[in-house]
């Protein structure tokens, strides 16, 4: 839906509201994420909601109609079913998993099971393609020992859990801008501290432009695939966490030290 928002001539504003699908992480951070502030009187309360759907600045959401309001509303209430929707495939990867064992004579899941729920139920993602870049879940066994350094260096950042997806997807994802960077010869590790990082802010920039679903999917397919990314990654992605852990939450854990085994 696109509206136009006059206050006088030469003065007005253009907004569209977006089908969830269409999101990009930025708009779910922005509309999802954000707090309602439960103090609001109702019609407060349908006004911060049109701000936050559209960003118009507030002096032309109160310069609206009451008929552009219902009709804005409305099709803010669909999107809203529809982002449900997605949460009601994440509870259905949940229950499905949950339900595995009486289904399948005792047997538990394993990892290749909870890859297929989460592939048939339409939540997998493999490819992200935002700004003419396209970016890949490949596989990570390849992966080196310093992209996993900065994965949990990531994530132990205190953020949302979009953001988490965001910067695991980072430095997980492979794309058309060229490899992890590797630090040269007689490169000292300061530049190529500063280099990774440019690198990495880059990719995350361009990633909040993306489709939530697919940065989401991407980090769903990691998570499901390999224990180790769910062992450095749970505490901060609470939905995939509750997928799939239908014993124990995995709760945060690095490298273990010499000797040790990790828990997987």
């Amino acid at each position: 839906m696109t509206l136009r928002l006059t206050i006088a001539p030469g003065d007005h504003f253009d907004f569209e509201i977006k089908p969830f699908s269409e999101y990009t992480v930025a708009d779910f951070m922005r509309i999802m994420d954000t707090p309602v502030d439960e103090t609001l009187n109702p019609f407060e309360r349908r006004c911060a909601d049109l701000i936050r759907h559209t960003n118009a600045p507030l002096r032309f959401v109160r310069g609206m109609s009451l008929e552009q309001v219902d009709e804005a509303l409305a099709v803010i209430d669909q999107v809203t079913k529809e982002k449900d929707g997605a949460q009601h495939a994440l509870h259905k990867v949940h229950e499905t998993l949950a339900n595995w064992a009486n289904e399948h004579e005792g047997q538990e899941w394993n990892y290749i099971d909870a890859q297929n729920v989460l592939q048939n139920l339409g939540v997998f993602r493999q490819r992200i393609e935002v700004g003419g870049t396209v970016y890949i879940a490949p596989l990570v066994e390849p992966s080196s020992f310093g992209k996993w350094i900065d994965l949990q260096v990531a994530m132990d950042a205190e953020q949302t859990e979009t953001e988490s997806y965001v910067r695991a997807c980072a430095i997980m994802v492979e794309g058309d801008d060229g490899p992890y960077p590797a630090q040269g010869e007689h490169q000292c590790d300061a530049h190529y501290a500063e280099q990774c990082d440019a690198y990495t802010q880059e990719r995350r920039r361009l990633l909040t432009e993306a489709r939530w679903v697919d940065v989401m999917g991407c980090a769903a397919f990691f998570f499901s695939k390999w224990p180790r990314f769910a062992e450095l990654t749970g505490h901060n992605m609470p939905n995939l966490n509750r997928l799939l852990t239908p014993k124990t939450k995995r709760t945060r854990m690095g490298f273990p030290d010499v000797g040790e085994l990790m828990q997987s």
